[in-house]
């Protein structure tokens, strides 16, 4: 989880396609870039959040971050979680933007081996139907309740540091 949370901060406003290419983005994140290269990130960033169904306990509807770290929610004193009445996702499109961004950036470090690792869960790569349905899948990141996309962002995010 404290993974998550830095590279969270980390990736919030930042652009992986510029990233990938060397150059400093701390201005934008993907939906800004200007580069070329980015328009296919960008497109599959659209039709995945529009797609994307979060499964019942996996996190945040509307952002997919775990709901102990998403601002929108707040411990109920029960083990759950309830919506803050003015809450708001602080990290919102992070996850997704960070995904695609780090893939389309480092495609030579990144791409082959996600697509190996998303066969082997009967994934394909190719933006169909198992991509979407698997992202927002209910998954256990240690102790909380989380979803694929938090844990995909997560091994990205660790690939490209190594």
């Amino acid at each position: 989880m404290e993974w998550l949370r830095r590279q969270l901060q980390r990736w919030a406003g930042r652009c992986g396609i510029c990233e990938g290419a060397g150059v400093k983005s701390d201005d934008h994140d993907l939906r800004q870039c200007i580069r070329v290269n980015s328009r296919k990130a960008k497109e599959m960033v659209k039709i995945i959040e529009e797609a994307i169904k979060f499964e019942e306990f996996s996190g945040c509807f509307w952002c997919g971050v775990p709901q102990e770290i998403c601002n929108r929610w707040e411990d109920n004193g029960k083990g759950r979680y309830r919506r803050v009445l003015d809450g708001y996702c602080q990290y919102k499109g992070v996850l997704l933007a960070g995904v695609l961004g780090i893939i389309f950036g480092y495609k030579e470090q990144v791409w082959r081996r996600w697509q190996r690792r998303l066969e082997g869960f009967g994934v394909n790569l190719d933006l169909d139907e198992s991509l979407v349905l698997y992202l927002g899948k209910k998954r256990q990141l240690e102790a909380v309740e989380s979803n694929n996309l938090a844990g995909e962002f997560c091994w990205i995010s660790r690939l490209i540091e190594e």
